[in-house]
Parts: C-alpha cells; structure tokens; sequence
C-alpha cells in the first residue's frame, strides 16, 4: 500500500501517523512522499529542503518514495535529500542535506555554490512544506528596511547593494 502522509502533500509526516496508517491497513505502508514534486505550480521549480518528515520513519514504513518535478535535472537537489534520509532516518538535517546536495551540484565551484544557494533561496516556496517566499533573501530586506527606518540610510543603501552585488555575481 502506498500512502502520502495525511493529505496528498502534507507539511508533515509523523511517527505515529505512519504507526497509525499501519494499523488501519494492517501492515506497514509504502511512503509515498509527493515532493518536489511541482505539477500543481506551473512554472515553479520549488527547490526548498525536504523537511516536515519526523526522524525514525522507517520503524514503521517499508521505504520512502519521492514524487519529483517536471524538470528532472532540479529534482535532483531534493531526491538526494530523500535518498539521504533513506540512508538515516535519524537525526537527518533538512537545511544540511540541502546546502550537501547544491554543493554537489557546484562540482566544487565556490561561485557555483554561492549562486545556487541564493537560487534555491529565491524558489523555496512550494505552497505546501514552505509557505515563506525566499526567506534568506527577505531576512537580509527586512534588515535593509529596519536600518532605513531607524534612519541609517548610508548603512541601508550599502546592505542593499551587497545584496544586489550577491545576486548579480552567480555564473
């Protein structure tokens, strides 16, 4: 039996929801785990960390499966954080296992790296595990408006071009 988790793509999937999806079919189910996928946001590639999976899942499923997106090549970001998870149910880092599989991806470019962090960044949202639209990026904003307000305009002006600097730098 294949199972999603409670909903087709829940924000989490717990221990006990598996213990209990077990208990309802009467043997330890399949996870079925609709991310990345991104059918349902044309356009978006969501490259967000696979999180909202509590630890020690495998106690209770046969394996975990992963629905990726359109773009085969992007998916590969999220599908090594699921293998990775499968590797080790316990103790997996979501914002580890992202920042090791975007560094795979860099080939060991520093510049690469940078840009693909700020790229993944600027497409966390997915409508479902990460409803915040670039949160690094919007941290760094809001600190450029705190300063602003509080009248540092020089120190406003310098945080907004170093961001701009770091977004305008990636190969």
């Amino acid at each position: 039996m294949w199972w999603t988790g409670d909903g087709v793509i829940p924000a989490t999937i717990t221990r006990a929801e598996a213990a209990e999806a077990a208990t309802v079919f009467g043997h330890r189910v399949l996870l079925w785990d609709n991310f990345p996928v991104n059918d349902f946001i044309p356009g978006r590639v969501p490259l967000g960390d696979w999180c909202g999976r509590q630890d020690g899942l495998s106690a209770h499923v046969e394996g975990v499966l992963a629905n990726p997106m359109v773009q085969p090549t992007l998916s590969l970001v999220a599908l090594s954080s699921v293998a990775e998870y499968g590797w080790d149910d316990s103790g997996f880092d979501p914002r580890a296992s992202l920042r090791r599989a975007l560094a795979e991806q860099a080939g060991g470019r520093a510049d690469v790296l940078a840009a693909l962090v700020a790229f993944a960044d600027l497409n966390t949202r997915d409508e479902r595990l990460h409803l915040a639209q670039a949160p690094r990026h919007a941290a760094a904003l809001d600190a450029v408006r705190a300063r602003w307000t509080a009248g540092d305009v020089a120190g406003a002006r310098a945080a907004l071009q170093r961001i701009a600097a770091r977004m305008s730098r990636g190969p």
